[in-house]
């Protein structure tokens, strides 16, 4: 008797371990397309199953939302093998995770939003928070973008040493010579 009540009870929660994951809102998310305006309440959340992800590649998922609405969101990779929490970080209004996949191609991204900070009223917390999710390739750490600003950055101080700051020291070595001869 006491055998059927504990299988019982497994088999019920994990009965309701997979309802509380079938019930909720499930969207899909490809690498490199950033979902703009997305909509989550306080405390609500949502699975998004991530598409087209190479074995062995290291991929950011990326939230950002405006300051104006002090939040949290917190972020949960699922798969269907390994639960290991990979590295995260908060930067300001982003929030960012860093992950490799290994095994399975089966993974999900579980984003809640909580609110924080006080409201003035309490009508306010049941306004949504506005945001935008993006997973993006990482190479070497960094994502295309940061490797293209970066490039960018350093062209634009290549030409200024190469092109602008000869003329500005050959302007400045002739208005010395002018004042000089002035002082004469």
């Amino acid at each position: 008797m006491a055998a059927e009540v504990g299988s019982f009870n497994v088999i019920f929660f994990i009965l309701c371990y997979t309802m509380r994951y079938n019930a909720m809102q499930t969207k899909s998310l490809f690498p490199e397309q950033m979902l703009c305006n997305e909509v989550l309440h306080n405390k609500e959340s949502i699975l998004y199953r991530l598409h087209n992800l190479e074995k062995e590649v290291q991929y950011e998922l990326r939230i950002s939302y405006p300051a104006t609405t002090p939040s949290e969101f917190l972020i949960k990779l699922l798969d269907d093998e390994d639960h290991s929490p990979p590295s995260k970080r908060r930067l300001l209004n982003t929030e960012k995770i860093s992950f490799v996949i290994d095994k399975g191609y089966n993974m999900f991204a579980q984003v809640t939003a909580v609110r924080t900070g006080h409201p003035n009223s309490l009508d306010s917390l049941n306004n949504p928070v506005v945001y935008s999710i993006v997973v993006e390739r990482l190479y070497v750490g960094l994502t295309w973008g940061a490797w293209k600003l970066g490039m960018i950055t350093i062209f634009a101080v290549t030409l200024t040493l190469k092109l602008i700051l000869p003329n500005i020291i050959t302007f400045m070595e002739q208005e010395i010579i002018s004042l000089q001869k002035q002082n004469r």
